[in-house]
């Protein structure tokens, strides 16, 4: 007999039960307790002067099999621990004595179940008993709106007779774009090859559009700054791309500079260049400071850069029409 009081008594310290009942241990917060099929319920329960636990999650329970948790979070606020667990039902009924089972693990590895507050949930359908009928109502047809289908009359149709007549459709449509095909090409023949002349702007008028409307202001944020940088950069590669180097726009500098270096491009030009390009990257992929006085002066630069490499370009082009005169 004492054997067995001892077991008991052992049983009891190991596995502690308390409640949300009593105000000293905690409270329980209910969001609502009338719900549809599937709508969520947020049950929320607060432990006093509780800290240095685990909660075991995983094997939390509900006291009715109909419910579900939906998902859990616990959390400290004050000096209270929360527990905070979200259900939901997918049968209707009423739920007398609700509460939630939550296993807690102290300090001194004892377990203990926390129950929250026993409450009655009520879940309804989703449609009322109105909206149902409702339904069936809109569902049932009056039989004098049912009428009989009517038979369909079979349609005949012979097309022997005019097989004839089609084949020689086909056959004029057939010479009437076979002639039109051969006018064409005879007529291409004649009049010989024809070149249509497209407009197209000057590289350098290009480039001077695209940085004519570009101004750097001390309001400029930093995204605004680098993206003005980055249109003066590719306005002066997008000129050397048309006049000297094809390529330009998708080399990185070091490249670029190897490529204008390998064609023996001017040596002065190319190691400006290489200096105000390596500046941009730096001020753009580096992130290095500058100030506005630095972005104008680059802004100059580039101008000067874009004139003196057309200027190149005019007297190359002199240059080649001196060596092959016309005849």
């Amino acid at each position: 007999m004492k054997k067995t009081i001892i077991s008991l008594i052992i049983l009891f310290i190991s596995f502690n039960l308390f409640s949300a009942e009593g105000n000293d241990v905690g409270k329980t917060t209910i969001d609502k307790t009338s719900i549809k099929i599937g709508e969520k319920i947020t049950i929320s329960n607060e432990l006093f002067n509780i800290k240095d636990v685990k909660i075991l999650w995983k094997d939390v329970t509900l006291s009715s099999d109909k419910g579900e948790i939906i998902s859990y979070k616990d959390y400290y606020k004050a000096n209270s621990l929360f527990l905070d667990v979200v259900v939901t039902f997918f049968e209707a009924g009423e739920y007398d004595n609700f509460y939630v089972t939550i296993p807690i693990v102290n300090s001194d590895n004892e377990t203990l179940y926390f129950y929250s507050k026993e409450t009655t949930i009520s879940v309804i359908e989703l449609l009322t008993a109105e909206e149902k009928a409702n339904i069936e109502k809109a569902e049932q047809i009056p039989p004098d709106l049912l009428k009989p289908e009517k038979d369909i009359a079979p349609f005949n149709f012979n097309i022997k007779p005019y097989i004839w007549i089609i084949v020689l459709v086909i056959a004029l449509i057939a010479i009437i774009i076979i002639s039109i095909i051969l006018i064409r090409k005879f007529s291409k023949r004649k009049k010989g090859p024809v070149i249509e002349k497209v407009k197209k702007s000057e590289p350098y008028e290009e480039f001077l559009s695209t940085i004519r409307g570009i101004e750097f202001n001390d309001s400029d944020e930093r995204i605004v700054m680098e993206t003005k940088l980055s249109l003066l950069s590719e306005a002066l590669r997008g000129l050397i791309n048309e006049e000297f180097l094809s390529g330009a726009y998708s080399e990185t500098t070091r490249e670029l500079i190897y490529s204008l270096r390998k064609i023996n491009f001017d040596a002065t030009l190319t190691n400006e260049i290489n200096r105000i390009f390596n500046k941009l990257d730096m001020i753009k992929f580096a992130k290095a400071h500058v100030i506005l006085d630095e972005l104008n002066g680059y802004l100059s630069e580039i101008k000067k850069l874009g004139l003196d490499i057309n200027d190149l370009y005019k007297q190359s082009i002199a240059e080649n029409q001196a060596n092959f005169p016309k005849n």
